[in-house]
């Protein structure tokens, strides 16, 4: 199996594992597998504002293998870009009272 340990976490968002009952914010040490990542089970999230030009975040790890062998020093980038905001679409049954 493998084992993905952070040793820091992104600036300008948050990464979250999904559990069966609610998300989880992750923090530095925290780990995850694989599978986690296989099933969608990770998610980094925003609430950063920015203008016209993206933002680079990033985040360091270490990946363990099943007989903990270890591979440091691994980053993760992540590029943060504007979306045109559109405005929401409201669309109702007939036959609604």
């Amino acid at each position: 199996m493998i084992r993905i340990q952070l040793v820091s976490v992104p600036m300008y968002g948050i990464l979250t594992r999904t559990g069966s009952d609610s998300d989880q914010e992750m923090t530095e040490y925290s780990s995850f597998t694989m599978d986690d990542i296989n099933k969608h089970r990770i998610s980094y999230i925003t609430s950063f504002e920015i203008g016209n030009q993206p933002v680079t975040d990033i985040f360091h790890f270490i990946v363990y293998d099943g007989e903990n062998n270890r591979l440091d020093n691994q980053m993760c980038t992540i590029t943060i870009t504007s979306m045109k905001r559109q405005p929401p679409v409201v669309t109702v049954r007939s036959g609604i009272k």
